[in-house]
Protein backbone atom coordinates (compact mmCIF):
# COMPACT_ATOMS: atom_id res chain seq x y z
CA UNK A 1 0.00 0.00 0.00
CA UNK A 2 1.42 3.36 -1.03
CA UNK A 3 0.68 6.64 0.64
CA UNK A 4 0.73 10.22 -0.53
CA UNK A 5 4.10 11.79 0.18
CA UNK A 6 4.55 15.43 1.12
CA UNK A 7 6.11 17.58 -1.57
CA UNK A 8 9.10 18.29 0.67
CA UNK A 9 9.80 14.56 0.94
CA UNK A 10 9.60 14.15 -2.82
CA UNK A 11 12.12 16.93 -3.20
CA UNK A 12 14.70 14.67 -1.55
CA UNK A 13 14.59 12.48 -4.62
CA UNK A 14 15.20 15.43 -6.89
CA UNK A 15 18.34 16.60 -5.12
CA UNK A 16 21.50 15.40 -6.82
CA UNK A 17 23.88 13.33 -4.78
CA UNK A 18 26.92 15.35 -3.89
CA UNK A 19 30.28 14.54 -2.43
CA UNK A 20 31.80 11.24 -3.51
CA UNK A 21 32.58 9.11 -0.48
CA UNK A 22 35.79 7.69 -1.92
CA UNK A 23 37.39 6.63 -5.14
CA UNK A 24 36.19 3.09 -4.40
CA UNK A 25 32.58 4.23 -3.99
CA UNK A 26 32.33 5.84 -7.42
CA UNK A 27 31.62 2.49 -9.09
CA UNK A 28 29.48 1.04 -6.32
CA UNK A 29 26.67 2.06 -4.05
CA UNK A 30 26.42 5.69 -5.19
CA UNK A 31 26.16 4.68 -8.84
CA UNK A 32 23.46 2.10 -8.03
CA UNK A 33 21.63 4.62 -5.87
CA UNK A 34 21.77 7.20 -8.69
CA UNK A 35 20.20 4.65 -11.05
CA UNK A 36 17.40 3.83 -8.59
CA UNK A 37 16.74 7.52 -8.01
CA UNK A 38 16.54 8.10 -11.77
CA UNK A 39 13.55 5.77 -11.78
CA UNK A 40 12.01 7.25 -8.64
CA UNK A 41 12.29 10.79 -9.99
CA UNK A 42 9.89 9.75 -12.74
CA UNK A 43 7.67 7.59 -10.50
CA UNK A 44 7.79 9.66 -7.32
CA UNK A 45 4.76 7.91 -5.88
CA UNK A 46 6.78 4.66 -5.83
CA UNK A 47 9.27 6.00 -3.26
CA UNK A 48 8.51 4.56 0.14
CA UNK A 49 9.12 6.03 3.57
CA UNK A 50 12.28 3.99 4.15
CA UNK A 51 13.78 5.32 0.91
CA UNK A 52 12.90 8.91 1.77
CA UNK A 53 14.27 8.51 5.29
CA UNK A 54 17.49 7.06 3.89
CA UNK A 55 17.81 9.95 1.43
CA UNK A 56 17.33 12.44 4.24
CA UNK A 57 20.25 10.79 6.04
CA UNK A 58 22.39 10.82 2.86
CA UNK A 59 21.82 14.55 2.33
CA UNK A 60 22.57 15.32 5.99
CA UNK A 61 25.80 13.36 5.82
CA UNK A 62 26.77 14.98 2.51
CA UNK A 63 26.41 18.36 4.21
CA UNK A 64 28.57 17.17 7.11
CA UNK A 65 31.24 15.85 4.74
CA UNK A 66 31.29 19.22 2.99
CA UNK A 67 31.69 21.05 6.29
CA UNK A 68 34.42 18.74 7.59
CA UNK A 69 36.25 18.80 4.25
CA UNK A 70 36.32 22.60 4.30
CA UNK A 71 37.74 22.44 7.82
CA UNK A 72 40.34 19.83 6.86
CA UNK A 73 42.71 22.56 5.75
CA UNK A 74 43.15 23.35 9.45
CA UNK A 75 45.21 20.26 10.32
CA UNK A 76 45.61 16.50 10.56
CA UNK A 77 42.81 16.01 13.11
CA UNK A 78 40.33 17.53 10.69
CA UNK A 79 41.65 15.26 7.90
CA UNK A 80 40.92 12.22 10.09
CA UNK A 81 37.41 13.59 10.71
CA UNK A 82 36.92 14.03 6.95
CA UNK A 83 37.95 10.41 6.34
CA UNK A 84 35.47 9.21 8.96
CA UNK A 85 32.72 11.38 7.51
CA UNK A 86 33.36 9.99 4.02
CA UNK A 87 33.19 6.43 5.41
CA UNK A 88 29.85 7.24 7.03
CA UNK A 89 28.63 8.74 3.76
CA UNK A 90 29.62 5.63 1.83
CA UNK A 91 27.66 3.55 4.33
CA UNK A 92 24.69 5.90 3.94
CA UNK A 93 24.83 5.47 0.15
CA UNK A 94 24.73 1.70 0.61
CA UNK A 95 21.82 1.92 3.06
CA UNK A 96 19.88 4.26 0.77
CA UNK A 97 20.50 2.00 -2.23
CA UNK A 98 19.18 -0.94 -0.19
CA UNK A 99 16.11 1.09 0.84
CA UNK A 100 15.36 2.66 -2.55
CA UNK A 101 16.18 -0.15 -5.00
CA UNK A 102 13.06 -2.24 -4.17
CA UNK A 103 10.89 0.83 -4.80
CA UNK A 104 12.60 1.36 -8.17
CA UNK A 105 12.10 -2.32 -9.04
CA UNK A 106 8.37 -2.00 -8.33
CA UNK A 107 8.17 1.16 -10.45
CA UNK A 108 9.94 -0.59 -13.33
CA UNK A 109 7.54 -3.51 -13.12
CA UNK A 110 4.68 -1.07 -13.62
CA UNK A 111 6.44 0.85 -16.43
CA UNK A 112 9.16 -1.43 -17.91
CA UNK A 113 9.70 0.72 -21.01
CA UNK A 114 10.93 3.69 -19.00
CA UNK A 115 14.50 4.53 -20.15
CA UNK A 116 15.62 4.94 -16.54
CA UNK A 117 14.56 1.32 -15.89
CA UNK A 118 16.97 0.03 -18.54
CA UNK A 119 19.83 1.91 -16.91
CA UNK A 120 18.74 0.82 -13.43
CA UNK A 121 18.50 -2.82 -14.48
CA UNK A 122 21.90 -2.81 -16.13
CA UNK A 123 23.57 -1.21 -13.11
CA UNK A 124 21.76 -3.17 -10.41
CA UNK A 125 22.73 -6.45 -12.12
CA UNK A 126 26.43 -5.62 -11.65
Amino acid sequence: MRFTLPIAALALLALPLGHPASAQEDGGAKRKLDAALSVLRVHQDAAGKSCLDAMTRVHQTEDQVGNVTRESANGDHANANADIARDVLESDYENAETACAPDAVQACRSDPHLPACAKFGAISDN
